[in-house]
Formats: C-alpha cells, sequence, structure tokens
C-alpha cells in the first residue's frame, strides 16, 4: 500500500538504505530527472535517469566524499539547492531511523528549481531597476507632486527641470503641458 501511494503522488521521491544505495524512486522523480537527464550528463556523463534503483547516491556528485560527509553528520531534516549539469533542484533530505535510533537510510523530495531560482534573478533585476529609476508623479499642468529626491529639491519646481534645453524650448513640449492643462 505504501508503494501505490508513493508512486500515486505528485511529489517526486527517492529512498536510499543506510549505506546510501537508491532503493526507490517514484515515478514522479524518474519523469524529472528523465526530462533533465541530457543536462545532467553535461556535468555527470554516466548518469542514466531510468537505471537509479540500485546504484548509490554517489552517481548524483562529482565529489562524493563531500556528500557522504553531510549525509552522515545528518540528524534532522536538510533542505539545499544543488546544480548538476546546468540544472539546479531542491532537495529535502530526511533520515530515517528504526525503532531503535539506527540509520535505516534517506527520504529525499525532489523539486525543479529552475523557476524559483528565475523568479529571485526576476526580483533582483527589479530591484535593482527600482534603485536606479525615480518615479514621478506631475499635476495637470506639469508641477512636480512626488518623486524620490528631496522635497526641497524638486516641489513646486516644472517637469521642465528634467530635460534638455533644446526639448524645454520646444513647441511641441509646451503644447503638451497646455493641453494637459486645459483637459483639466
Amino acid at each position: 500500500m505504501k508503494s501505490l501511494a508513493l508512486d500515486s503522488v505528485s511529489s517526486k521521491i527517492m529512498v536510499t538504505d543506510a549505506d546510501y544505495r537508491i532503493v526507490y524512486v517514484n515515478p514522479a522523480v524518474e519523469a524529472l530527472l528523465g526530462d533533465a537527464e541530457g543536462e545532467i550528463r553535461n556535468g555527470l556523463p554516466q548518469f542514466r535517469a531510468g537505471n537509479l534503483v540500485g546504484q548509490n547516491i554517489d552517481v548524483f556528485h562529482k565529489n562524493p566524499s563531500h556528500q557522504r560527509r553531510l549525509l552522515g553528520g545528518l540528524a534532522a531534516k536538510h533542505q539545499a539547492t544543488i546544480a548538476i549539469g546546468g540544472r539546479s533542484f531542491d532537495l529535502t533530505v530526511t533520515p530515517l531511523r528504526l525503532g531503535t535510533g539506527e540509520r535505516a537510510g534517506l527520504a529525499v523530495e525532489w523539486a525543479d528549481a529552475s523557476a524559483r531560482l528565475k523568479n529571485l534573478e526576476y526580483s533582483a533585476q527589479v530591484a535593482a531597476i527600482s534603485r536606479a529609476q525615480a518615479v514621478i508623479e506631475f499635476e495637470l499642468d506639469g508641477i512636480i507632486r512626488a518623486l524620490g529626491y528631496s522635497l526641497p529639491e524638486i516641489v513646486g519646481r516644472h517637469h521642465s527641470m528634467f530635460v534638455d534645453e533644446a526639448e524645454r524650448n520646444s513647441d511641441s513640449y509646451r503644447q503638451f503641458w497646455a493641453a494637459r492643462k486645459s483637459a483639466a
């Protein structure tokens, strides 16, 4: 029944034994890693998504000793993001213990981290753009109402202080503000 449940959920689950041999991979994690296999193989040429059960989880790491040190001392749930051959995955690793407290293995939940990381990248870009730009509000006659400068520098002054002299003296510029004022 447990296997049926794990095979049916959309969560991407992998289970290892105490020696870090993969003993179970549900269809959702098989699909995730199968879709990413080409990219994963860029970093790990021996990787085969359809051949994971029976292999050691060292197959996911170029430096297995680092991974083993981390997992060997794992006493509680651990979350990490790993990059393999151009793909990034969020992992939640939970140590499995027998009733005696003896280590039985690991449960590893996988997730594709690309959307989360892309959103972080976009958020950072938006924050950078926000720091580099000022937002200005004008009254209908062109008088500045607010922006990211100190008030004494701009309040009560005309938009024309922000444009070059040629623009400021043009007929189209004057007509633009005259049309706003007359529409009010």
